[in-house]
């Protein structure tokens, strides 16, 4: 119930103009990257039962990947994708280098991009959009644990896919769709 609450846009979550699911109470990329994870794991577990829900499991949970990685138009992690933020909220990837000093000043509010790369780490994002402004004195530039510790689990879970996945994943999106976890509806 919890899955399909997410998917089908129930009171559990809705979706930005682009196609991120988030849920109103707790928006940031954390929460998606977490369902998603939680998708990969669910298609897992039911995939003898039903392999149609299995696989609308695992299209739903790559697709919120991809829209991650910047599939939607720009990258949500750290120096992958299209467009990745430059300028995160990490005290160790903005503090100039050695010798020169890190305060509030030469790190947190510098507008110059990251000296150091945090390459996979996914920001915390935009809370109910897909506008992204990469300055890291914006909430939305912070990296942490809560982020990015379901960001890991779904990106497991989406290498663990087979080859050509994708490809079948957008064979299903049409006009009128009939999915196995939501039942009969129209796309925009």
């Amino acid at each position: 119930d919890f899955l399909r609450g997410w998917m089908c846009a129930n009171n559990a979550a809705n979706y930005t103009r682009r196609g991120r699911a988030y849920n109103a109470f707790s928006a940031p990329l954390g929460s998606t990257a977490n369902v998603a994870m939680s998708a990969f794991m669910y298609a897992d577990l039911i995939e003898e039962e039903s392999a149609a829900k299995s696989q609308a499991y695992r299209c739903w949970g790559l697709s919120q990947v991809r829209y991650m990685m910047g599939d939607a138009g720009r990258s949500m992690v750290v120096g992958q994708g299209n467009n990745p933020p430059e300028r995160s909220r990490d005290r160790a990837a903005s503090c100039p280098a050695r010798p020169a000093t890190c305060n509030r000043v030469t790190s947190y509010l510098s507008p110059d991009p990251d000296t150091y790369t945090l390459s996979g780490a996914l920001v915390h994002g935009p809370a109910k959009s897909d506008y992204y402004i990469d300055d890291r004195t914006n909430d939305a530039a912070m990296v942490g644990i809560e982020n990015n510790a379901g960001w890991i689990g779904a990106l497991a879970g989406a290498t663990n896919l087979p080859d050509g996945m994708w490809e079948i994943c957008l064979q299903q999106f049409g006009i009128y769709r009939d999915d196995p976890i939501c039942g009969s509806f129209v796309t925009l």
